[in-house]
This record gives structure tokens, C-alpha cells and sequence, in this order.
């Protein structure tokens, strides 16, 4: 008997709180501005000529030649120093760079070229007499000459 009549003075007293408390209005707040949209246009307009000033500012100071326009456009390329590049490649022992590894293998090939001189094509695939002749004597044996 205690407990339900516990629970029910828990409810009671929770209805009357209910009674007692008026109804909270909602307030409703229309946004409206004081200033027409031809200013709001206008202040606009210099936000956003001072952001590309403040950006030509950083590109100048970080030696960048352009301005970065919208969208990926494959001319921007970063200028590259080889000789930070290498130094980097021998700090680490690979190379990273494309371009560093092109100029290591232009590289090794001059050196290559210093070593066993310029190959021609001729004369690695030109054929001899002796050639020649090892060429009939294999056509003899097999009967096509």
C-alpha cells in the first residue's frame, strides 16, 4: 500500500506543477536587415578584392608567379631544384623525384657513353662473312639453299 500510494502523490504533485506552470510562448524572430542588398552586395564585393589582394600579397612573398585560378590546370607546375633533390636522395638513400631519376639516368648514361663510347646500330647488328657463310652452310645441311 505504501508504494502505490507513494506513486500516487509523486503523480498528483506532478499534475499540479503541470497546472501551475503557464504555457511557454515560443518566440518567433523574423531576420531582417536594416541594410538594403545593394550595400550588403557592396560590402561583399570588397571582401572579396581584399581576400585576392591578401592572396597576390602571400604569392608574391612566397615567390609564386600567378595566382592559382579555380580548377586543377596542368600548366602550374613547381619550380624544381635538382640540387635539393639530390641532396634529399642521398639523405635518404632513394630517389623520389621522377625528375631526380631522370637525371640520375641521364646520368649514368653519359657516363656509360665515356666509358664504351657511342654504339650504332650497325654495328652491333651488321653481319660478317663469317656470318654468312655459317648461314649457307646451315641451309646446305637443311636443304632450303
Amino acid at each position: 500500500l505504501k508504494r502505490r500510494q507513494m506513486k500516487k502523490m509523486f503523480w498528483e504533485m506532478k499534475q499540479r506543477k503541470k497546472k501551475q506552470s503557464p504555457l511557454i510562448e515560443k518566440k518567433v524572430v523574423k531576420i531582417t536587415s536594416e541594410i538594403p542588398q545593394t550595400e550588403r552586395m557592396q560590402k561583399r564585393a570588397e571582401q572579396i578584392l581584399t581576400l585576392q589582394g591578401k592572396k597576390a600579397a602571400r604569392a608574391a612573398r612566397f615567390g609564386i608567379s600567378s595566382v592559382p585560378t579555380k580548377g586543377l590546370s596542368s600548366d602550374n607546375k613547381p619550380m624544381v631544384n635538382l640540387d635539393k633533390l639530390k641532396e634529399t636522395a642521398q639523405r635518404f638513400g632513394l630517389n623520389v623525384s621522377s625528375i631526380s631519376r631522370k637525371s640520375e639516368d641521364d646520368e649514368k648514361l653519359k657516363k656509360r657513353k665515356e666509358r664504351f663510347g657511342t654504339v650504332t646500330s650497325s654495328a652491333g647488328t651488321g653481319t660478317t662473312e663469317d656470318t654468312e657463310a655459317k648461314k649457307r652452310k646451315r641451309a646446305e645441311c637443311f636443304g632450303i639453299a
